[in-house]
């Protein structure tokens, strides 16, 4: 007796197109082959259309999961899943109306920000009307379906380039150059409409052809997308996994700036580097790590894993990923002519390079069943060859077992008495040369017994002058009107450059000159502030250490991403606080980060900080926004002081200590106030000692609400702590 299909399943597969009643009926048979015996239930008959080939395989998951109107999207059918974006997924999709095929990026968000995305979302896809359809797949359509908003483009086949190193390692120097060449003329394209991609890396590269062009290429799916559904990336956004945070620049992570030709550029150079070497050149295991790492910027030579990279491809990268935006390549087109000019034979060497790479081209094959005639072929040609390669391996084991056994034991023993006759000469030899050898040879000369070393003293200029001498650039000089001895209070925050301060470079021009301090010693009137710009490099450029009396007060430095090199750091006493006030600091820092090389902080008194770190100094701004910073101090140390660094700072922080010695009396980082979810803090040591000090870090507050999270990461260290410190 013949049996309906479910009437809920004829009402979905006719709305969705994907199967009609007859077609439905047809696979009964099927349909009872699978239950064997058992009811045909509305599983059943789902697998016995997969097995037609009327569903795809995940159109009959969703479909048994309970979710087959979820398969609608806007006029598209979704047939297979494709791959994630980190932010986005991915899918096949068939339009039901005019049958057409196109790649679905399907992105969750709430209702209020719907339709926001949605008007930035048309704004790309007018601009991205006239784009090259070669490199590029630009959005062509968008929509919304409740939480779900997608955008679609032409299909494209290939693998992504991070699949590809998956299985062939890391891409060969000549051919990550072709590739960078084939991509700029699209990317040029895409700044010249007044648009960037926002998302350039090994994830989203596709190494494959489009429908209508079999010639494998490089294509960027989906240009404008993220900058359109994620503008801000940051601390604040830590729900991605690490690889969808590859090439992100570190004024996206500093400012919270949306993507623009400058990050692209910037992505560019890591995509490039990551080809080259197989490995992301900003690494990090989870997000938090990764941001950090991005946010530092330190890129290093790709030619310490790929030694053979080109020289155009090598100043490009390192042209790419400086980390101040204004000393990168000003736009695509001036990247693409430190590429050089394309080849007309490029575009076939490339295919021909990325056909085992890439991954064939699939073929289309109508949704109907096979022919039973063309399945039997199919199986008399297969049982076929595995006969013939059957027989083929059993004449070659019969060959080699037919060899004259006597041969073979011929030529095993003379091999064995060669290497007899070998062995014997050797030791001949070797007895002879030492009989020839007087006594009293090193040879003979019985070992020494070590002497064991005395502990050496403290030496603080053998700590911090471990390191490599920075090279003497010709930089500019910070003239003694520079250099002011007011009460810090009343400073601005704001200070003018004194005449003979060169700047740093800024948005407004590139290159500039280092700050200098020359000639200073302990006769100089004590410090309060120093005007300098975002960048600076304080140091000496003779090459030898500075001595900087310090303010009562302590030093005030509101510039960010200041360096110092080489500097002695030494409270002034001369009206130090009194009885029952707030110990001081010698390094007041207001800005969101410093870089200590090669300095020292020594107090001669007690209750002396070497770092307070306020940052934001408005309690207003702080709890408004969700600042970030880092503190880096390598090669130096903190001699008899209170706290080597008094954190008072909000928002998300790192204290990064490399080969620092801490013989203070109290702990290295002292927190102050609670850390909520969103502020967690780093603490990264690596080669750190504290001798006699306290705590490696002290809470000052605790409250059971406060869940934000503290991670210490050392390497190499020791903590020999003053007695009586857990």
């Amino acid at each position: 007796m013949r049996q309906r299909p479910p009437e809920n399943l004829l009402t979905l597969l006719k709305e969705l197109r994907l199967a009609t009643p007859g077609q439905t009926a047809a696979v009964e048979r099927r349909a009872r082959r699978l239950a064997r015996g058992l009811p045909l239930f509305l599983s059943v008959w789902v697998d016995a259309l997969a097995n037609a080939r009327l569903l795809t395989p995940f159109q009959a998951a969703e479909i048994n999961g309970g979710r087959g109107e979820r398969l609608r999207l806007g006029p598209y059918v979704l047939q297979n899943r494709l791959g994630d974006l980190g932010f986005a997924e991915t899918f096949e999709a068939r339009h039901i109306e005019s049958g057409a095929v196109r790649r679905l990026a399907v992105y969750r968000c709430s209702e209020d920000r719907a339709g926001l995305i949605l008007e930035g979302l048309e704004q790309v896809v007018v601009a991205s009307r006239d784009l090259p359809r070669g490199v590029l797949a630009p959005i062509e359509d968008r929509g919304g379906d409740g939480d779900r908003l997608w955008a679609a483009c032409d299909p494209y086949h290939g693998r992504t380039a991070a699949e590809a190193m998956i299985f062939h390692g890391r891409f060969p120097p000549a051919v990550v150059l072709q590739i960078a060449r084939a991509m700029m003329p699209g990317l040029v394209a895409l700044e010249q409409a007044g648009l960037c991609h926002g998302d350039l890396r090994a994830a989203t590269l596709t190494l494959g052809s489009i429908e209508n062009d079999v010639t494998r290429g490089p294509r960027l799916p989906f240009p404008g997308l993220r900058a359109v559904v994620r503008p801000r990336e940051g601390y604040a956004y830590l729900d991605l996994p690490p690889e969808a945070l590859d090439g992100l620049a570190p004024e996206r992570i500093r400012d919270g700036t949306p993507p623009n030709a400058a990050s692209d550029v910037y992505a560019l150079g890591c995509l490039w580097w990551h080809l080259l070497t197989g490995r992301d050149p900003l690494p990090g295991g989870d997000g938090l790590t990764k941001l950090q790492t991005a946010h530092r910027a330190e890129v290093g030579d790709p030619r310490l894993l790929a030694p053979d990279t080109p020289s155009e491809l090598l100043a490009a990268i390192r042209a790419c990923t400086r980390p101040l935006s204004n000393e990168r390549p000003a736009g695509m087109a001036e990247l693409a002519a430190m590429l050089g000019p394309i080849d007309p034979r490029e575009p076939a060497r490339l295919d021909r390079a990325l056909r085992g790479i890439a991954g064939p081209i699939p073929r289309r094959r109508p949704a109907a069943t096979r022919s039973s005639s063309l399945r039997r072929k199919q199986a008399w040609l297969g049982a076929a060859a595995a006969l013939a390669v059957s027989i083929a391996l059993l004449s070659l084991t019969f060959w080699f077992e037919g060899r004259p056994r006597a041969a073979r034991q011929d030529a095993s023993v003379a091999s064995t008495s060669a290497d007899q006759t070998a062995i014997k000469t050797a030791i001949k030899t070797s007895i002879e040369t030492s009989a020839r050898k007087p006594v009293g040879t090193p040879a003979e000369t019985p070992a020494e017994t070590p002497t064991p070393i005395a502990p050496l003293p403290l030496d603080i200029r053998a700590v911090t002058e471990s390191g490599n001498r920075t090279r003497p650039d010709d930089g500019g000089v910070i003239h003694a009107s520079a250099v002011t001895t007011v009460d810090m209070r009343t400073v601005p925050k704001c200070s003018t450059t004194a005449p003979g301060c060169d700047e740093t470079p800024t948005e407004s021009h590139r290159g500039g000159p280092e700050t200098a301090l020359p000639d200073w010693n302990s006769t100089r009137e004590p410090v309060a502030h120093l005007s300098l710009r975002p960048g600076q490099r304080v140091w000496n450029p003779s090459g030898e250490r500075v001595l900087l009396r310090v303010a009562p007060q302590g030093l005030l430095v509101d510039t960010p991403d200041v360096v110092f090199e080489n500097v002695d750091f030494v409270l002034d006493e001369a009206d130090g606080a009194t009885a029952g006030q707030e110990a001081t600091a010698m390094l007041v820092l207001q800005s969101p980060g410093i870089t200590l090389r090669g300095c020292t902080f020594r107090a001669t008194s007690h209750g002396v900080d070497a770092i307070r770190w306020i940052h934001p100094a408005d309690e207003t701004t702080a709890a408004m926004s969700l600042p970030s910073g880092a503190i880096v101090a390598e090669r130096c140390v903190f001699a008899r002081v209170e706290a080597a660094v008094d954190c008072r700072a909000r928002g998300a922080l790192a204290l990064r200590f490399s080969n620092v010695l801490h013989v203070g009396v109290g702990p290295l980082a002292r927190l102050r106030h609670l850390h909520g979810p969103d502020e967690p803090i780093v603490l990264s040591l690596d080669r750190t000692t504290l001798r006699g000090s306290g705590p490696v870090v002290q809470f000052d507050a605790f409250d059971e609400r406060s869940v934000g999270g503290v991670r210490i990461e050392t390497n190499d260290c020791v903590f020999a702590l003053r007695a009586g410190e857990p």
